[in-house]
């Protein structure tokens, strides 16, 4: 509906608003105050790609273009070994290496070469994915974050919920490029993520515990599995039914979801987060529109 367009280029003209114009946005959470983070960059850069391709506005596309030269030349890389590049996580501050910022470059990477045909923007693909084949544990499983002098290490956080996600960034880029390595690591990722759901549907909470139970980790998981079924990896529709089928029973009457249950025990979240709202809007729009990634 033109309504949904007309909100979402609302949306893109503060994204543009607050973009440098070297290309980077500043978080600006206290938390984090002033950081310049891979992850806003990218998702900021995917979602004009979005509208880019809705609209054919071309100031979208030369935004994400202005991002990923930052990225490129001013954020950088980490090594693992020679031939291993890990984006790292900060522009301006330290820290281990983290998979799950190279799964997202690569999705972008992806979505950049296919909106434009250019092969400069997976120049670096390929020493992205040498860095995840070298860390991707025999479960499937990547850790969190491997240790440098400029950060910590560590094997598991999140793990379904991350996974997830990390299955969806490279199954884009293998819709993309068919590149058969990136299959030989959804395979993987797909046998981890199988293990993800509880007998009721919901997303386990990490690798060690089922609870507190939050919805849009299971919109991730069960979206995941049901896009590694579509793409031929594995026959996962009888788990990824389950996961959306516990989420649909979840649904509050005005069409929001509580963000969690469990928590503490007995304490629920029931506040409407706008970030996971649109998390699990897009993995529901996956499953009904009959797409292979979102």
């Amino acid at each position: 509906l033109p309504r949904y367009l007309d909100a979402a280029c609302a949306c893109a003209e503060t994204v543009l608003a607050r973009q440098d114009p070297k290309g980077y946005w500043v978080f600006e959470d206290a938390g984090w105050s002033g950081r310049i983070t891979t992850v806003d960059g990218c998702f900021g850069s995917l979602g004009l790609l979005r509208l880019y391709r809705a609209t054919k506005e071309q100031r979208y596309l030369d935004a994400a273009v202005r991002w990923y030269d930052y990225l490129i030349n001013e954020v950088g890389f980490q090594k693992l070994d020679e031939d291993s590049l890990s984006l790292r996580y900060f522009a301006n501050y330290g820290r281990g290496m983290v998979p799950n910022n190279s799964t997202l470059g690569l999705w972008l990477m992806g979505e950049l070469k296919d909106a434009t045909r250019d092969d400069r923007f997976t120049e670096y693909a390929e020493g992205l994915l040498s860095f995840l084949e070298r860390a991707q544990m025999e479960s499937g499983e990547f850790p969190y974050a491997i240790k440098t002098e400029e950060g910590y290490g560590r094997d598991h956080y999140l793990c379904f919920q991350y996974h997830a996600f990390q299955f969806l960034d490279l199954a884009r880029y293998y819709e993309v490029t068919g590149s058969e390595r990136v299959r030989a690591m959804l395979e993987k990722v797909a046998g981890f993520l199988a293990g993800g759901l509880t007998k009721r549907g919901d997303a386990k909470y990490n690798c060690f515990k089922a609870r507190p139970m939050v919805p849009y980790y299971t919109a991730a998981v069960s979206a995941a599995l049901l896009s590694a079924t579509r793409l031929g990896i594995g026959d996962y529709s009888a788990v990824a039914e389950l996961g959306f089928s516990r989420l649909i029973g979840l649904q509050r009457k005005d069409g929001g979801f509580d963000y969690s249950v469990g928590n503490y025990l007995v304490l629920k979240d029931r506040r409407s987060y706008p970030r996971m709202q649109a998390m699990i809007l897009r993995h529901l729009l996956m499953c009904a529109l009959g797409e292979t990634t979102a």
